[in-house]
């Protein structure tokens, strides 16, 4: 069985457990499960380590290969598609410092590419 790790949505989906559902005569927010509240801001936080200490590690890992691999990387439209994707739903100030194979004015620029081919 696959498992899924938690992201944003799925621990978002887990309000109405820490805000309770509101019963009559209390406020809109109802009562709130501080229990609840603090396992979900615990696991948020070992999530949070656990992927920048992984985002460290594949960072270095990508230097270290880039620096093995000597000129230019030839890759496919499907390819500058997918890094384009994923690029671009960082923000570019993330993109800036998280893209290594390419500078991110190429993502920028595979991007406007391939808006005029749609």
């Amino acid at each position: 069985m696959l498992v899924q790790p938690l992201s944003w949505y799925s621990l978002h989906s887990l309000t109405p457990l820490v805000w309770g559902c509101p019963e009559e005569g209390e406020g809109a927010h109802g009562g709130v499960d501080w229990a609840s509240l603090a396992m979900i801001a615990t696991v948020a936080r070992l999530l949070c380590r656990e992927l920048t200490l992984q985002n460290e590690y594949l960072l270095l890992e990508n230097r270290t290969l880039r620096s093995k691999i000597p000129g230019r990387l030839r890759l496919t439209d499907e390819e500058r598609r997918s890094l384009t994707q994923a690029a671009l739903a960082m923000g570019r100030s993330l993109m800036k410092e998280v893209v290594s194979i390419v500078q991110p004015e190429t993502i920028l620029a595979w991007q406007r590419r391939l808006e005029r081919q749609k």
